[in-house]
């Protein structure tokens, strides 16, 4: 009906003084991509106070924002912040762009209350995402090391745990076959070198299917039919008691020190054995950063709508750059001795149950990592068209 090339929706970044191209339709030669960071410098926030056009392009950071769309080929645009009326600050920029015989300013009036109407939507569907109190951001699958949430962090994380699972299928079918035919080749050497490189062989093998084995878990997804209340009080005694008794090595870890200060009615919605996994791992790493001396402190609490886990060490710590890189896949500080998977499976966990996962920690001063998880299951998704209807009707 406006006759534009290109609709697009930008949102703040992670990234300072940036935004990021939520989402642009219709896709063609001359188009903006979703994923899209763009650095508006040091004058970003101003970008939300107006609507804007092609003609503020010749000052900060509406010029930034102009090159952006020329380098897409577009040479008109408009921009109009999605300021819902529940909040003061918006929540992104409606954008639209077109060639160079569009005139997108004639149409601001027109479209602000198409901009409204959008921030609206948004606002309800963020609301109604979280079950915390109207106005909070919503917190399912946040991922927490010191930045922003990331809205992509969902998407992002169910793609990586499909690449996982698939490469993981493939693995399998293939350390299949070498390991049968290095036992009918075992069969035929006499040579003792030769069966020494042989055995050799085998354990190579044999690590790459524990690595396998590693990429499966993190693959593994709660199944809906095992979700249900799980006393996250209980559950930590439980795999404290276990890490005491079985996992700690008297010789290697005597000088480390395990206690609990768990709390009564902490029932969070989620699949107890998948908690455990994650608790585990998180133990582990702290038992690790440790190297046989020191303090480990496991902590349960319930907040509102959130129950939480907290491992608290007072170890080396992690420097910033190590902090913000610990759940990333095969990210090790100790390589070679680490598959540097633990926390990404962790991570993996925490993004399906719609929790968060935080981890604080300063060098010199320990660390602590927080999982946060939902008490309650997930409501219902409603149908996105009766939830613009009831917007509108509201409008």
């Amino acid at each position: 009906m406006l006759d534009y090339d290109q609709v697009f929706l930008l949102a703040p970044s992670r990234e300072p003084n940036a935004l990021c191209v939520e989402a642009a339709a219709p896709l063609s030669e001359a188009s903006l991509h979703p994923g899209e960071i763009w650095d508006l410098g040091p004058q970003a926030t101003r970008i939300f106070e107006r609507s804007s056009n092609r003609a503020d392009a010749e000052v900060e950071p509406y010029s930034a924002f102009d090159g952006y769309l020329s380098d897409a080929g577009f040479e008109s645009w408009l921009a109009l912040p999605l300021r819902p009326t529940e909040r003061e600050e918006p929540i992104g920029l409606l954008g639209f762009a077109g060639g160079a015989d569009r005139v997108c300013c004639e149409s601001a009036q027109v479209l602000e209350p198409i901009a409204s109407s959008v921030a609206a939507v948004l606002w309800r569907l963020e609301e109604r995402s979280s079950s915390s109190a109207p106005g909070a951001r919503p917190l399912q699958a946040e991922l927490k090391l010191g930045t922003p949430y990331d809205v992509h962090d969902v998407e992002q994380m169910r793609a990586l745990m499909n690449m996982a699972f698939g490469v993981a299928h493939s693995l399998g079918n293939i350390f299949s076959a070498i390991l049968g035919n290095l036992y009918f080749l075992g069969e035929r050497l006499e040579d003792s070198a030769c069966v020494e490189l042989e055995r050799k062989l085998e354990q190579s093998t044999y690590a790459g299917i524990d690595m396998m084995r590693s990429l499966e878990k993190f693959a593994a997804r709660p199944i809906t039919g095992e979700m249900q209340p799980v006393d996250l009080s209980e559950l930590a005694g439980d795999v404290v008691r276990l890490v005491q008794q079985v996992c700690i090595d008297p010789g290697a870890c005597r000088g480390i020190r395990l206690r609990t200060h768990l709390c009564a009615d902490c029932l969070a919605w989620g699949s107890a054995a998948q908690i455990r996994e994650a608790l585990i791992n998180i133990i582990f790493n702290a038992i690790q950063a440790l190297e046989g001396d020191g303090d480990i402190a496991v902590i349960t609490q319930r907040e509102g709508g959130h129950c939480h886990i907290s491992v608290e060490d007072n170890g080396p710590g992690m420097t910033k750059e190590v902090c913000r890189r610990a759940t990333e896949p095969f990210f090790t500080t100790r390589p070679g001795t680490h598959q540097g998977l633990g926390l990404s499976v962790t991570r993996g966990i925490v993004v399906a149950h719609r929790g968060q996962l935080t981890i604080k920690s300063q060098p010199g001063r320990g660390a602590r990592v927080d999982l946060r998880l939902p008490c309650e299951p997930p409501q219902p998704v409603q149908a996105p068209e009766q939830l613009i209807r009831e917007v509108l009707s509201d409008l």
